[in-house]
């Protein structure tokens, strides 16, 4: 019974999915089956019901998923202590929203703390141990729990010669007929900006999408459309040439995740920092 083979059960115990579970690792979905049998031809039993092209765990399967999961977050919790302890303290993040707000957090972290070393990316994968994940309360992933840090209005971003630029608040039925820059669909905000506009009805007629949020911003100053923005993330972060209006009822939750079994503590004080950070943002007028 090897490490990577249990790492390989956990995950397709989630997904129920072989052929996703290898995707996330990089190999063959043959591999992963072959591993799968191995393990129950070890373990003297099956671990997943099948039929036709899904996988589902059985009652045992359930069971040493449980147990297995709970083993792999004591080993991650044994590693991360011997590297603290011999001067190799790391924290791992994966930010997903808020980044300005989250690398003024780092910032002041590293001035306390400049012996730890720390590990930014901005896309997830099932197959990094994150010390801590910063998205929207609409994230979903196994094995983490959610913290919310601070909710942000999202506001609408236009031109000030634009003509809604004179109301004090829009209403959604106001932008029917309006050009929308977005985010791509993997993105937190566009993800939001969905769920809201599907409670309302409404369908932003998306002339541009985009990957990157310092162009979308451009092309709002472009005048190449308007945009639904967060006013806390994204503040000060416009030119003069443009105004946030507000839209009434449309805010987001900005959430820390991080594994319920074991966080470290040099990833907790971090969380202390991160909290604090948006605290004093907010304060900031």
């Amino acid at each position: 019974m090897e490490l990577l083979q249990l790492k390989y059960f956990c995950d397709a115990a989630e997904t129920q999915n072989f052929s996703k579970t290898a995707k996330e690792f990089g190999v063959p979905p043959s591999n992963i089956s072959q591993c799968i049998k191995r393990l129950e031809t070890e373990l003297g039993t099956k671990l997943f019901g099948r039929c036709s092209n899904s996988i589902v765990l059985n009652e045992k399967g359930q069971y040493f998923y449980t147990e297995i999961a709970d083993a792999l977050n004591i080993i991650e919790r044994a590693k991360k202590e011997i590297g603290a302890e011999a001067g190799r303290d790391e924290i791992k993040i994966c930010i997903m929203a808020a980044r300005r707000i989250v690398m003024l957090a780092v910032e002041q972290f590293m001035k306390s703390f400049p012996q730890v070393s720390i590990v930014i990316s901005h896309k997830y994968s099932k197959n990094e141990e994150y010390d801590l994940v910063i998205n929207d309360d609409l994230f979903e992933a196994e094995g983490l729990e959610r913290k919310v840090i601070i909710s942000e209005e999202i506001a609408l971003a236009l031109q000030n010669v634009h003509r809604l630029n004179k109301r004090e608040h829009i209403t959604v039925d106001e932008l029917k007929t309006e050009n929308f820059i977005s985010m791509n669909s993997e993105n937190s905000l566009c993800r939001v900006t969905k769920k809201f506009c599907d409670e309302q009805g409404f369908a932003p007629n998306n002339v541009i999408q985009i990957d990157d949020p310092f162009y979308m911003r451009k092309c709002v100053e472009l005048g190449l459309g308007v945009a639904f923005v967060p006013t806390l993330s994204w503040k000060g972060m416009f030119d003069s040439s443009v105004t946030l209006k507000k839209i009434i009822g449309f805010s987001r939750n900005i959430c820390a995740y991080r594994r319920n079994k074991y966080v470290s503590r040099v990833a907790e004080t971090f969380l202390d920092v991160l909290i604090d950070t948006f605290e004093k943002e907010q304060n900031v007028k």
